[in-house]
């Protein structure tokens, strides 16, 4: 609950009306408290605030508290009040109330409004914004309307609040501030101020107009001691799931992991490589366990899948299903570049600060070389590189158990040649007879060199990879994606 006598105070700390706060004595003409309230909705949006205020009881020119004798609940436009005509008259995307309280015995009205989102908020169609303190159509100033919709236009739903009006102790409460201090490679310390300026540097959490702090939706998916603490949230717990066989009909072992993603990462992937399908072996004598997939590459995934998630796609878990033949691992959102250009186009974060956060604790990087490794990592291990399967609300990442290239269906193995050329090109090579024969271990005997030459006009039939220069001999030609 807000205290009002106390987000006043903070407010008049800036000294001055800024393009998301007025302060005003007694106005009452609806129109412009409409115009006012649009133009506060889109200046908050501007500024990255979430909230604008107009703030009745306080004398602009010097900021000394002298009380009002409006009434919100009273005032009317027309035969209607205020509050309700507001309504109809503002776009749809506009939320806003009216609040009131004592302040040194006088008596303040607050008109909260929440920042524009999606687009800019509308009086009888007009949009307004506030240019340093006047309220001006926002189409008489283009530079400042090009700045909103590109604001706009890249919501940040990793910033929203996850959990609001919290003191500092409220917040070490919910967040594993030890272990994030820990992971950032900060000292841990018991100074209140010294933590919430770490939390609020790092996005963590927000310091609000009225001096508490909001924690934000990626500081709660992160560091969280709980999912269950955050209701909005609740349901992007990861979930492992371990079957019997190679269908989802027999579960043997299932875990929810409610801990922020951060802070279980190491330890999930540690459950998730202990619950692999896996084989003993004699190496010289010796006993050895194999495991049957990449450890790197289910890093490199879980990362992925943790950033990329769609924070607005409800009702599906991130999760990691593991059968005896494959892994899959799913996130909310559909993947955010052409599947056949993963490897070479421009990374893309669908949470920005997110990605950046956990390239700061180490556990990814924003250069977009995750499938990269990935692929690398396949490619040592004599593995097939997973399969991206996108959906309508998701995208599911295929990880299959070894098999030789000659047992593979042909669309794996045209995918992974078409890998393997992506990886030689982008590391400044170009793929061969030769180099894929080393990818798949295949010695140099005839029936391989038929298998290989047999992949590689498959691919070049598919149209994903084509000769470096066509005029080469058999013998010294090299392939390069479709792309390059």
């Amino acid at each position: 609950m807000v205290n009002y006598p106390s987000l006043l105070k903070e407010l008049l700390k800036y000294g001055r009306e800024t393009p998301w706060i007025e302060f005003k004595e007694n106005i009452t003409d609806p129109e412009r408290i409409a115009r006012i309230v649009c133009g506060l909705a889109n200046s908050a949006a501007l500024n990255q605030k979430q909230y604008g205020y107009l703030i009745w009881g306080i004398r602009d020119s010097d900021l000394a508290i002298v009380g009002t004798s409006l009434d919100p609940q009273k005032e009317k436009k027309g035969n209607e009040y205020l509050h309700n005509w507001l309504r109809k008259v503002l776009s749809d995307n506009a939320e806003f109330t009216f609040s009131e309280c004592l302040v040194d015995g006088k008596r303040i009205v607050f008109l909260t409004v929440k920042g524009a989102v999606s687009y800019p908020v509308r009086f009888s169609d007009v949009p307004y914004i506030r240019d340093q303190t006047e309220t001006k159509p926002l189409n008489k100033l283009p530079q400042l309307e090009s700045a909103l919709w590109n604001e706009l236009n890249r919501v940040r739903y990793d910033l929203l609040p996850a959990m609001t009006d919290l003191t500092p102790e409220g917040v070490k409460t919910l967040l594993d501030y030890e272990g994030m201090m820990r992971l950032l490679g900060n000292r841990i310390t018991s100074n209140d101020e010294y933590l919430m300026h770490v939390m609020c540097d790092n996005r963590v959490a927000i310091r609000q107009d009225d001096g508490n702090y909001s924690v934000t939706t990626m500081g709660a998916l992160l560091f969280c001691r709980t999912f269950k603490d955050f209701p909005s949230i609740e349901r992007r717990a990861l979930r492992i799931i371990r079957y019997n066989g190679t269908t989802s009909s027999n579960i043997a072992r299932e875990v929810t992991e409610y801990r922020g993603y951060a802070l279980a990462f190491e330890e999930t992937v540690r459950t998730i490589d202990l619950l692999l399908p896996s084989e003993e072996v004699f190496v010289n004598g010796a006993r050895q366990l194999v495991r049957h997939f990449s450890d790197i590459a289910i890093r490199e995934l879980l990362a992925n899948a943790i950033v990329h998630q769609d924070l607005t796609v409800m009702g599906m878990n991130l999760s990691v299903e593991i059968f005896d033949n494959r892994v899959e691992i799913s996130n909310p959102g559909k993947i955010m570049v052409d599947e056949q250009r993963i490897i070479d186009s421009e990374p893309i974060s669908r949470n920005e600060t997110m990605a950046s956060m956990m390239r700061k604790i180490g556990f990814c990087e924003e250069l977009g070389s995750g499938w990269d490794r990935t692929v690398e990592s396949c490619e040592e291990y004599n593995l097939p590189v997973p399969r991206i399967r996108p959906s309508e609300y998701g995208t599911r990442v295929i990880m299959t158990d070894k098999k030789a290239l000659a047992d593979m269906p042909v669309n794996d193995r045209v995918w992974n040649c078409y890998m393997h050329t992506c990886l030689m090109f982008s590391s400044g090579s170009y793929a061969t007879n030769a180099s894929l024969k080393a990818r798949f271990k295949l010695d140099s005997t005839n029936s391989n060199s038929v298998l290989i030459s047999r992949l590689i006009k498959q691919t070049l039939e598919a149209g994903l990879i084509k000769p470096m220069d066509p005029d080469s001999s058999k013998r010294a030609m090299a392939y390069i994606p479709f792309w390059a």
